[in-house]
């Protein structure tokens, strides 16, 4: 008899595409565990925090690609029945990278953006995150890296109603134990850059939306992180405003962050460097002409054989993938 199927850690299917509820900050789950208050976050810098006074050991592990994901895979369980979401994953972001992972509804990259935030871990595989093995953290562990690796921007903003713009700007810091005066002066500081120096004081109702995203992409900033992880970050705009976000991140990815970017829309990808598609949970790299293309179609491109359909069904494929 062939051995059972490793279970995962944290999830059942009914919970897969729930992992991050309706207004859930999730780098706020820290814990309580404490964190080191990064550096300074100097003006016009949104690149890399960590200090330049490294050992020759950690300027050759600096070579290393950010983000490697390494034969990964992610099933979920519903009784003794295994629905596989993704299928041998091989994926890597250098840093300094601004990549987009393109695909359509329930092709597996919530999935994908839940590993990579460090929201859930895989069934097998690999996922090295700024040198540190992800699957072998405690949760305590998990949520301090979220805190200070990873820079969350939201489709629906996330912000809080009743803090405004610099408050919810600064609420990391307090979760990194970062002094009030610090704080306000980082915040400030960033605000200012998004253009947003005016509305320092106001609640997210009395933003527009593309003034929102900013507040929320300022937040994601804030911490310097590693690397900024984008879940349709234009998905609640309209094309002018979400051609202003996106301009935006271009801007921070010239001054050297690594973006990856979550999107169902191919003009959004096109504003990375690399495009890669997902599609039933496989991960493929694409030209970015052939991604803009009008006639790009989901449906056919599935039957590419390396797209193979999974055998599971359709009801059960969109509950473990939404």
């Amino acid at each position: 008899m062939p051995p059972a199927p490793r279970r995962p850690r944290n999830h059942t299917a009914a919970e897969a595409g729930h992992l991050v509820p309706e207004g859930t900050l999730i780098y706020l789950d820290v814990s309580f565990t404490a964190c080191p208050a990064p550096s300074t976050v100097h003006e016009h810098d949104y690149g890399d925090r960590r200090p330049s006074g490294r050992s020759e050991t950690t300027r050759a592990a600096v070579v290393a690609p950010l983000i490697e994901m390494r034969d990964l895979c992610k099933s979920y369980f519903l009784d003794s029945e295994e629905l596989e979401v993704l299928h041998h994953v091989e994926f890597l972001v250098e840093q300094g990278e601004f990549v987009s992972i393109l695909g359509p509804s329930g092709s597996g990259k919530s999935t994908m953006m839940n590993i990579l935030g460090c929201l859930d871990v895989p069934t097998s595989g690999t996922y090295n995150l700024a040198g540190t093995l992800v699957g072998s953290l405690s949760r305590a562990e998990q949520a301090q890296i979220r805190n200070s690796e990873i820079g969350f921007v939201f489709q629906s903003f996330q912000l809080l109603p009743r803090l405004n713009a610099i408050e919810n700007v600064e609420l990391p810091l307090i979760y990194a134990g970062v002094g009030a005066s610090e704080r306000h002066r980082r915040a400030t500081e960033l605000l200012t850059r998004m253009g947003l120096g005016d509305k320092l004081r106001n609640l997210p109702t009395q933003l527009s939306g593309g003034q929102q995203q900013r507040v929320a992409i300022a937040r994601a900033l804030i911490n310097g992180p590693s690397v900024l992880l984008a879940d349709e970050p234009t998905g609640a705009l309209d094309q002018k405003t979400g051609a202003q976000v996106m301009e935006l991140f271009g801007e921070i990815h010239a001054e050297g962050k690594t973006i990856v970017m979550i999107t169902h829309e191919p003009e959004i990808a096109q504003h990375a460097e690399r495009i890669v598609t997902i599609l039933d949970g496989y991960l493929t790299e694409t030209d970015k002409v052939a991604a803009i293309a009008p006639t790009h179609d989901w449906a056919s491109a599935a039957h590419h054989p390396s797209h193979a359909a999974p055998t599971e069904d359709a009801s059960l494929q969109q509950e473990g993938r939404s």
